[in-house]
């Protein structure tokens, strides 16, 4: 069967799919794109997404603003498997994991997004938020079979990791063609 389709109506006051505070959500199959306020997000849940196409969010960017235009998490645990992220612009461009969190992805792809950030001094470098394709700021990110490719922002075009507690475990992964 085909997938279904969430897609943002242009005014939402939060993401396309929004699991704060849920316990043991399992997301499976499903189109998230066109939010305004990112497409994903998460604040204290424990979450699996399975087969997910997150495409064609974003995010504002502003002052104090950090969050992906793909999908953003803080604290709890997500769990993700054969994720597609690809095309969302915000602050952080695909996905964006802090305040925390424990995320794993296995068998995914973070292709192709964009950290728009707001501009800034580019020294010191770490003023500046970044990870086209991820941001780990004070959370555990875990990828296992994952491409993050051809993502773009002013720091750390692929992968930005900052901050206390920030832990990138990568196995069997590739980070190739990202651009800063």
């Amino acid at each position: 069967p085909a997938a279904a389709r969430l897609v943002g109506n242009g005014a939402d006051a939060a993401a396309v799919v929004n699991a704060s505070g849920v316990a043991g959500a399992v997301l499976d199959g499903v189109r998230v794109q066109g939010g305004t306020q990112g497409g994903v997000g998460g604040t204290g849940s424990t979450v699996t997404l399975r087969n997910l196409m997150v495409s064609n969010n974003e995010a504002p960017v502003g002052p104090g603003r950090t969050q992906a235009g793909g999908i953003t998490w803080r604290g709890g645990r997500l769990t993700a498997e054969n994720l597609t992220v690809t095309t969302n612009t915000g602050p952080s461009g695909g996905l964006r994991a802090d305040g925390g969190a424990v995320v794993d992805l296995t068998g995914s792809r973070l292709r192709s997004n964009e950290s728009l950030g707001e501009s800034c001094s580019t020294t010191p470098a770490p003023a500046c938020l970044g990870g086209g394709g991820l941001s780990v700021e004070g959370a555990e990110v875990g990828l296992d079979q994952v491409t993050v490719r051809d993502n773009t922002a002013l720091v750390g075009g692929g992968v930005d990791v900052r901050g206390p507690g920030s832990v990138l475990r990568v196995v069997t992964s590739e980070i190739v063609h990202n651009t800063a």
